[in-house]
């Protein structure tokens, strides 16, 4: 895609950046679901991914796995490569729109919240789920 065009055409949800070397490269989510992958340097787009239906919510970046991690309004949860951008696995395990995802660089766990009222601790490495926290009787945001 021409990157003019990708910006006009895109409303933007979330963005991360993800420093390689000496080059910087932007993640950004969109409204629309998608994953949009901006060389800094240049500010072209260089992929654009149908990464989830509806709004892309949340990002995890685990550099140390080569993990990106995305939340949507779709209560999914994609393990992406951050390398390659091709999906590892999908996680359904929320019952509805995940609101939050996060983690602590130097951890190996990853939070994430959702309208199901529910919190879930998740192992970044292995994409495993460890522990779900129930008694909220609304969604969780943050």
């Amino acid at each position: 895609e021409n990157a003019d065009e990708s910006f006009v055409n895109h409303n933007f949800s979330k963005v991360k950046i993800r420093f390689e070397g000496d080059k910087i490269r932007l993640i950004l989510g969109t409204y629309e679901g998608k994953i949009v992958i901006v060389a800094r340097s240049t500010m072209h787009v260089t992929q654009v991914i149908d990464a989830h239906e509806g709004c892309l919510t949340g990002f995890v970046i685990d550099e140390h796995n080569d993990r990106l991690f995305s939340g949507g309004s779709d209560s999914l949860i994609i393990m992406w490569s951050l390398e390659k951008m091709c999906l590892l696995h999908r996680f359904d395990s929320h019952l509805d729109a995940i609101t939050c995802l996060d983690s602590n660089e130097s951890s190996g766990y990853m939070v994430s919240t959702s309208e199901d009222g529910r919190v879930k601790i998740w192992n970044k490495q292995t994409g495993m789920l460890l522990h779900t926290l129930r008694g909220h009787i609304l969604g969780v945001n943050s």
